[in-house]
Order: C-alpha cells, then sequence, then structure tokens
C-alpha cells in the first residue's frame, strides 16, 4: 500500500486539455446553485481543480489526478487510462431495448462521470415522477424515490473498479 489512494494519482502522461472544461464550468455552477459564497467560487480553474484534487502542477505543466479525469476528463482520455471505462443508462417503457440511452462511448457528449450524473439523475427524476419546491434558486427534492435513486447512482458511481473489466450500467424499467 502507498500514501495515495488510486484516485490520487497524477497522470504525468495527460495533460490538463483532457478534462472538459464545459464540465468544470458546469459543475462550478453547481456549486455557485447550492454554496453561493463558498470560497472555491473565486479561483481560477487551474487552483480549483488542485483544490479539490482533479489536477496537480508538476514542473509547470497541469495534469489531471485519476479522480480529475474520471469526473471531468473527456472520453477518449478515460478511456486511454481506464480501458474498460463505460457508463450506460438505459430506459426502458414499451417492449423494446429502450426507449433512451446515454452511453459515454456515444461521441455526442463528454462521456465523464459528472456529465452522467447530471444527466441521469435528472432522467430519474422525469421518470420516477416528482414533486418539487425550491429553496431560493435550488430546486428541494421530496420524492423518497428519488432520493434513493440518486443515492443508487451516487454509490455505484463512486465504488465503481473503472480499472476493472466493466462499467456502469443503469437501467430504469419503466414498465
Amino acid at each position: 500500500s502507498g500514501d495515495l489512494t488510486a484516485d490520487e494519482i497524477v497522470l504525468k502522461e495527460l495533460p490538463l486539455e483532457c478534462l472538459d472544461m464545459n464540465s468544470v464550468a458546469a459543475y462550478r455552477n453547481y456549486l455557485a446553485s447550492v454554496r453561493p459564497g463558498h470560497r472555491l467560487l473565486k479561483t481560477e480553474n487551474e487552483e480549483f481543480l488542485e483544490i479539490i484534487n482533479a489536477a496537480e502542477n508538476i514542473g509547470g505543466v497541469w495534469h489531471p489526478t485519476a479522480a480529475g479525469l474520471l469526473m471531468f476528463g473527456k472520453e477518449h482520455c478515460i478511456a486511454k487510462e481506464f480501458s474498460s471505462y463505460r457508463l450506460d443508462y438505459r430506459e426502458t417503457f414499451e417492449n423494446k431495448k429502450w426507449d433512451y440511452r446515454i452511453c459515454s462511448w456515444s461521441a455526442d457528449w463528454s462521456g465523464n462521470v459528472f456529465d452522467f450524473f447530471m444527466e441521469v439523475s435528472n432522467r430519474m427524476v422525469l421518470a420516477i415522477g416528482n414533486r418539487f419546491e425550491l429553496n431560493g434558486m435550488v430546486r428541494v427534492d421530496i420524492s423518497e424515490a428519488t432520493e434513493c435513486a440518486r443515492e443508487a447512482l451516487v454509490n455505484a458511481l463512486v465504488n465503481a473498479d473503472y480499472y476493472g473489466k466493466q462499467g456502469v450500467e443503469v437501467i430504469f424499467d419503466g414498465k
């Protein structure tokens, strides 16, 4: 065992450009919506990424950490480090293979864990059905089913072995 966990490893062979800055901006916007005065909102992107352990500066060159790459990376860069990386969400309402699908390898979105979580959690709210309340500008979910589904999604994404042989598959069967 070492001093670093697997997600803290700095990927020195990958440049910071492997991170999708639109995903980082979306994460910062989310942080601003739930913690408007947070000190991290005043930092530049590189400092922000360093503080949250998503990137590190080595000899004047910024590199993503394994966690930073998974959370904010571009799918083709993620796949260089995690060869079996795949995120797959399918909804089925009819007697079809699937009615809606989002998968990390489709090349029409970033393919990273953060964007997957945001899209899938929003889809689950729509699929489960949910009343909502607003607390200022922040939506407060009050459905226990939605809360449980999000918790299961977070657990699946956080505890996945991305170096393993299979990815994360989420199937919503609305039949």
